[in-house]
C-alpha cells in the first residue's frame, strides 16, 4: 500500500514538473514589428470640363490699319471668361477651350473692343503643373466713331496650368495674334496678349 502511494506521488510530481520544465526551455515568441506601407500619391489627372475667368494685358500693332484710320499702336487691359475640356492620356493632355474677352485698349474713341478665341491645347502632365502649347482661330472687333469692323485671325502661344486642388487650378498664357488683310484694308494687324486666370474643374 505504501509502495503504491509512493508510485502515485512520484507520477503526480513528474506530471507537474514536466510542463514547467518544457515551458522554461522554449524561447519566447517575438511578434514581428509591423512594416510601414508607403502612401502612394494619387495619380495626376487633368481630365474634365472646366470654366473660369482671365485678366491680363493686350497690345495691338495695327500697322497699315493705323495709317488708314489714324490709330496708333494701342494697349490696355484684357478680361474675359472661358470654358473648355481636357483629356489626360497619361503624359500627354489634349483639350479645347472657348474664350470671350473685352479690352480697354483705346485711342481717341477707337477701341479694340472684343475678341472671341477658339483654342486647341496640347500639354504635358507633369503632376501639379501642366505646360502646354496652344493655337487656334479668333474673331476680333474694333469700334470707333462711324467705324465698326470685325475680322477673323489666327493665334499661337504657350501657357501653363498650376493645380491648386482637385477642382481648382490657375493658369498663365502668352498669345501672339495675327489678322491678315484686316477688314479688307490690305493691311495686317498684330496683337499680343498675356493673361492669368483661375478655373474650376468638374
Amino acid at each position: 500500500m505504501a509502495k503504491s502511494r509512493f508510485i502515485l506521488a512520484s507520477a503526480l510530481a513528474a506530471v507537474m514538473v514536466a510542463p514547467a520544465a518544457f515551458a522554461g526551455g522554449m524561447a519566447p515568441i517575438v511578434a514581428p514589428e509591423p512594416v510601414a506601407v508607403p502612401v502612394m500619391a494619387p495619380p495626376s489627372d487633368w481630365s474634365g470640363f472646366y470654366v473660369g475667368a482671365d485678366v491680363g494685358t493686350i497690345s495691338a500693332s495695327l500697322a497699315g490699319v493705323a495709317q488708314r484710320y489714324q490709330i496708333p499702336d494701342i494697349s490696355g487691359t484684357l478680361y474675359g471668361v472661358h470654358a473648355g475640356y481636357m483629356y489626360d492620356m497619361g503624359s500627354i493632355v489634349v483639350g479645347g477651350e472657348g474664350f470671350y474677352g473685352k479690352t480697354t485698349a483705346e485711342y481717341m474713341g477707337y477701341k479694340l473692343d472684343s475678341l472671341t478665341l477658339l483654342k486647341l491645347k496640347v500639354g504635358y502632365d507633369a503632376g501639379q503643373i501642366m505646360p502646354y502649347a496652344v493655337a487656334g482661330m479668333g474673331n476680333y472687333s474694333i469700334t470707333g466713331p462711324g467705324f465698326d469692323a470685325t475680322d477673323n485671325g489666327t493665334f499661337y502661344g504657350l501657357g501653363a496650368n498650376f493645380r491648386i486642388s482637385d477642382r481648382l487650378f490657375a493658369n498663365a498664357e502668352f498669345l501672339q495674334h495675327k489678322i491678315s488683310d484686316f477688314d479688307g484694308t490690305g493691311y495686317d494687324a498684330d496683337l499680343t496678349s498675356v493673361t492669368a486666370g483661375l478655373s474650376f474643374k468638374f
